[in-house]
């Protein structure tokens, strides 16, 4: 059956919510309607996209004349004139809450698509989706290294009073992570003796999700993940690598585009590749083991190069797992299907605070970057994923080859 997408980033903190009725921060709202497209760069053209608001036509007929088809955006308004003659489908959300269940469920009261089918929510993913998990699959890696470095373990404490004891006593800089965080927000660096403003916040995550995790702050060099997909039945496959970006303070920016043979010519210049294959095997079992029968769909796990102390480049295998669609599964999507053979560049999300700022940054970037196509594929220049308004603050583009 199609599938019906809705492009819910921020998840984590409506699984730790809880509740059906969770209302996203206003910006992580922007975030979804802004980007209620995105979905349709790596959706089957036979699927559809649930969209708050219509998507403009002209914009569908542009990206439709020029890549070919793509998913059917729908609002609830455009759905409910077509109900009666819509074909049976299957919910499929960026990432699953009992928000966004109950969402579908709204949705499919509101427009009378009765064949619409939703999947029942199980208690068990807000498990699989905290940091908890990772710390499982990163213990049962240590055996995968030659040289396993055993002060990459997090380290999970409930009071402020164990935090600062184990930091002091740890004397090198670390990073508190929340248990349910995604994209580089949840974390907090502490480079010194612990201040008021990080006790503020520790106390504030403590309050909310009853612990932190405190690891070893790395010397990072690149950041790149492995992309697996879980069958629900018990089996969990490599679907590719995926090689992204983020700020000094870890927060999400970018992807590479191009092909797998780059990303592991990049990789193998700084780490063994023979170490990769037998961590991407090693996580196939220990994510069978953890969510093959408990999870149906995409599983991110991110990893990092870093260097050791001796200048050493050394991996980190398993840094943060996402039980959900990612960025980096959306740029290997295009990567293989709309980017033309033997080119790559970036895949890039950007917020603009300032009122039309989006818009005309959209419009220097066209000028600038002139989109050049063949057969159909983004060979070079700039190409939104989204539409781009005078209202946008949220943008998802390509830059591909910009010379």
């Amino acid at each position: 059956m199609p599938l019906l997408h809705y492009f819910n980033p921020g998840h984590e903190t409506a699984v730790l919510n809880g509740s059906p009725y969770y209302m996203a921060p206003a910006r992580i709202l922007r975030m979804h309607r802004d980007l209620a497209f995105l979905p349709a760069w790596y959706a089957a053209p036979e699927d559809y996209i649930f969209t708050e608001t219509p998507v403009s036509p002209d914009f569908i007929r542009n990206m439709t004349r020029r890549y070919g088809p793509f998913a059917t955006p729908l609002s609830a308004r455009e759905a409910a004139a077509t109900a009666t003659t819509m074909p049976p489908a299957v919910a499929s959300p960026w990432g699953w809450s009992p928000q966004s269940v109950h969402r579908y469920e709204t949705w499919k009261e509101e427009t009378g698509w009765h064949s619409l089918v939703i999947p029942p929510y199980d208690e068990a993913y807000a498990r699989l989706c905290a940091r908890q998990t990772a710390a499982l699959c990163l213990r049962s890696l240590s055996g995968v290294l030659p040289e396993p470095d055993k002060s990459l373990l997090p380290r999970f404490r409930s009071s402020l009073e164990e935090i600062e004891k184990l930091i002091a006593a740890t004397r090198k800089p670390v990073v508190v992570k929340a248990p349910y965080s995604s994209s580089g927000r949840g974390l907090r660096w502490i480079t010194g003796e612990i201040t008021g403003p990080d006790r503020t916040w520790i106390a504030g995550i403590l309050k909310k999700q009853g612990c932190v995790s405190i690891e070893p702050a790395l010397d990072k060099q690149v950041d790149f993940a492995m992309e697996f997909f879980s069958d629900g039945e018990g089996r969990v496959s490599f679907e590719g690598l995926s090689l992204f970006h983020t700020t000094q303070q870890g927060h999400y920016t970018g992807n590479f585009v191009g092909s797998q043979e780059e990303i592991e010519r990049r990789l193998a210049a700084l780490v063994d590749s023979e170490w990769m294959e037998e961590i991407k095997t090693a996580l196939e079992f220990s994510l069978q083991e953890l969510a093959g029968h408990l999870y149906t769909g995409y599983i991110g796990v991110d990893m990092l190069i870093y260097k050791n102390e001796r200048g050493a480049f050394r991996l980190h295998p398993c840094v943060e797992i996402n039980m959900r669609r990612t960025m980096g599964t959306t740029a290997l999507h295009i990567s293989r299907h709309r980017l033309a053979p033997g080119n790559c560049g970036q895949f890039r999300i950007e917020y603009c605070a300032g009122p039309g700022e989006a818009y005309a940054k959209h419009l220097g970037r066209a000028a600038a970057y002139p989109e050049k196509l063949q057969n159909g594929k983004l060979q070079a220049g700039y190409l939104a994923l989204c539409p781009v308004t005078e209202t946008t603050r949220y943008t998802a583009f390509l830059l591909v080859n910009p010379g």
